[in-house]
């Protein structure tokens, strides 16, 4: 009987470690997988979801939908919804994402054509570290950025008053500060083709308006590029002090910024480019913004370490990683563990062990997809305690 009384006490600090130790364990994280199959007839897109294990870095899949085409994805900072731009529909595709296995379920969408926005052919899509704007470049069209306001409980978007702002050039990349007070675009020669090259002119830069979303041009922009480069990414700094971009097949290597914290505007740091003469695309950083990361042209990640006073980027012993593997951009978990990146070529998803003391990668080997990744987006989820 004694035992029996006793129950109640032994068994609710048993109750409370196994609580403890449930919420000091690192929460799932999901990746999705963008990826198109070509037959002669036909292109098929595909998005995939894997569960990405906490130990070891293993992916694995738990669903995958089909898509019609795709140009942009983001996910809100709560990772609850999920948004695709779908060019050839001038629309935004919503999605909820299952807090536990990550699939995802449709949630309608925004179509743009008919609420008379102009057609701007949406592209990449960035939110604002609040989730309540949502703001989407353009795929081929000149001069527009749109801004999108977000239902935090639905998902469902509606538009910003004055979308879509005049932008310079086609604003084919999008980001948002970590402050939210600004957001940038990465600027493509207008005109610019396939056969031509698709020539990045100028970072711009606007000023958000903390209550609607709106968005007015930065004092300066836009900010042209100091040197030849090709649209092929960029990327901001952790701490909002540094923005960096890739230069493509210019092989202009790393260009960097320095971000002013009050007015938004950019100045070239010194040393920038950073590995000139290297042919660079995708750039990511770890969370704590200690190293940088970016696919090369002819195969292998390169990565640097980030100084975190000037901005300026040191080549990483051992860099480029898996010199022999073709990837496509690359990114890092939220956890700062691990980084996986786009391989078209064998149809995978490359993985890789992230020293945090070294930044070095070791692979992790291949996880197959079926069809040609083309882009990817990790989220962590919701916490469950």
């Amino acid at each position: 009987m004694a035992s029996r009384h006793l129950w109640p006490i032994i068994s609710i600090p048993v109750l409370l470690i196994a609580m403890s130790g449930c919420g000091a364990a690192p929460p799932p994280e999901f990746l999705y997988a963008v990826s198109v199959s070509t037959t002669p007839n036909t292109v098929v897109t595909q998005l995939s979801t894997f569960k990405v294990d906490s130990s070891t870095g293993a992916l694995s899949p738990t669903s995958t939908i089909m898509l019609g085409s795709e140009a942009g994805i983001a996910a809100d900072p709560a990772s609850r919804f999920l948004y695709l731009s779908d060019p050839s529909a001038n629309a935004i595709d919503i999605f909820s994402i299952d807090p536990v296995t990550g699939a995802l379920t449709g949630n309608g969408g925004l179509l743009l054509i008919l609420i008379n926005q102009p057609s701007s052919v949406p592209g990449a899509l960035a939110l604002d570290p609040s989730g309540r704007f949502l703001y989407y470049g353009s795929f081929i069209s000149a001069g527009l950025i749109g801004a999108l306001a977000v239902n935090s409980t639905t998902g469902a978007l509606s538009v910003v008053a004055g979308s879509p702002f005049p932008a310079d050039q086609v604003p084919s990349s999008v980001l948002v500060h970590p402050s939210g007070q600004f957001v940038y675009t990465e600027d493509v020669k207008a005109g610019s083709t396939p056969a031509s090259g698709f020539t990045l002119v100028s970072i711009s830069g606007f000023a958000v308006d903390s209550s609607t979303g709106a968005l007015a041009p930065l004092s300066g922009s836009p900010f042209l590029v100091p040197v030849n480069a090709d649209f092929a990414g960029f990327a901001m700094h952790p701490s909002g002090k540094f923005l960096y971009a890739s230069t493509g097949i210019a092989a202009n290597g790393i260009l960097a910024w320095s971000v002013d914290p009050a007015t938004g505007s950019l100045t070239v740091l010194p040393g920038s480019p950073f590995q000139a003469g290297v042919a660079t695309s995708d750039p990511v950083l770890d969370p704590e913004g200690r190293f940088l990361y970016a696919a090369g042209a002819t195969g292998g990640i390169l990565g640097f370490e980030v100084d975190a006073n000037s901005g300026a980027l040191t080549p990483l012993a051992g860099s480029p990683f898996s010199p022999g593997t073709a990837v496509l951009n690359p990114v890092v978990d939220p956890s700062g563990r691990f980084l996986f990146a786009a391989n078209p070529q064998n149809s995978a998803i490359a993985g890789f062990n992230l020293d945090a003391t070294t930044g070095a990668l070791t692979t992790l080997g291949p996880t197959s997809v079926g069809a040609d990744p083309v882009s990817l987006t990790i989220v962590k989820a919701p916490s469950y305690f």
